[in-house]
C-alpha cells in the first residue's frame, strides 16, 4: 500500500500498472483480446481484494478499541498496512461525516437484498470449489451439483430461501430425465432453465454464480447488451452458456 488510500480508484495508476506487468510475468494469454479480458478481471478482483482488506482492517480495529469511533482505531491497524497511514486514513477519511453517510447508505443497499450474496463458499472461489469437486469426484461436475455445494449448509439445508429454488432441478428432470437419460445428454449447466428458474438480480448480475463465474463480470462494456436482457429472455442464454462453459 503506497499510501493513506482509501479507495481503489484512488490508487497511483503506475503502481497499478506495474502490479499487472507483474502478473503477465507469471501469466501468458494467446491474444491481445485475451490480455485486456485478463486485465479487466484482474482489476475487478484487485479492487475486490483492497476493499476487502480495508473492511477487515476497520473491523479489527473496532474490536480491538472496543468503539465505533474512528479516531480510537488509531494505533490498532494491521501489519499490512504502515500504522501512519492507517492512522491518518483513521483521521482524515473514516472520521469523516461523508464516509460515515455512504457506510450507511452501503449497509441499506445490502439489507434490501439480504440474500443476493449468501453462500457456504467460504473465500474459494467458485471456480476453485469446482477443481476440488473434480478431484474428489474424479469426474466433471455439473453446475447444479457446484451451487449445491456452496449453498447448502452441513444439515444439507440450503443457507437461505433464494438459495432452495426447485424450478432449475425441475426443468432439468423435465427435459433430461431424473438422471440424464432421456435421448440428449443433460449439459453441465442449462442456462435457458437457469434464467428461466431464478431470473437476474440488479444490474444484470445472474444469481448463484458468484463474481469469478458470472458472465457479466469478467465481461467488457461492450458487452453490456448480453446483461441487458430481460431475466427470461432466452436470447441471453446462448450467449451466457457459451460464456460459462469457457471459463468451466
Amino acid at each position: 500500500m503506497p499510501g493513506p488510500i482509501a479507495t481503489y480508484k484512488s490508487y497511483p495508476q503506475d503502481v497499478k500498472d506495474s502490479l499487472f506487468d507483474s502478473f503477465m510475468r507469471r501469466f501468458h494469454f494467446a491474444s491481445e483480446y485475451d490480455r485486456s479480458m485478463a486485465r479487466i478481471v484482474w482489476e475487478n478482483t484487485a479492487q475486490e481484494r483492497f476493499n476487502q482488506l480495508l473492511h477487515n482492517a476497520r473491523n479489527m480495529a473496532r474490536v480491538k478499541s472496543r468503539s465505533q469511533n474512528p479516531l480510537d482505531w488509531r494505533g490498532f491497524g494491521p501489519a499490512a498496512i504502515r500504522s501512519e497511514y492507517f492512522n491518518e486514513l483513521c483521521e482524515t477519511t473514516w472520521n469523516k461525516e461523508e464516509w460515515k453517510h455512504k457506510l450507511v447508505a452501503a449497509m441499506k443497499n445490502r439489507s434490501s437484498m439480504p440474500e443476493a450474496s449468501v453462500h457456504v463458499g467460504g473465500s474459494r472461489t467458485f471456480v476453485r470449489h469446482k477443481e476440488i469437486m473434480e478431484k474428489e469426484l474424479k469426474r466433471p461436475v455439473r453446475y447444479k451439483e457446484l451451487f449445491d455445494r456452496t449453498h447448502k449448509r452441513k444439515t444439507r439445508e440450503f443457507v437461505s430461501q433464494h438459495s432452495q429454488n426447485e424450478g432449475y432441478s425441475g426443468r432439468v428432470i423435465e427435459k433430461y430425465g431424473e438422471d440424464g437419460s432421456s435421448s440428449s445428454t443433460e449439459p453441465v449447466i442449462d442456462m435457458d432453465a437457469w434464467l428461466c428458474s431464478t431470473g437476474q438480480l440488479k444490474k444484470g448480475r445472474v444469481y448463484g454464480f458468484g463474481r469469478t463465474l458470472d458472465p457479466c463480470y469478467s465481461r467488457s462494456s461492450s458487452s453490456a447488451s448480453v446483461s441487458s436482457h430481460p431475466a427470461s429472455s432466452s436470447s441471453s442464454a446462448p450467449v451466457l452458456e457459451e460464456h460459462f462453459l469457457s471459463i468451466m
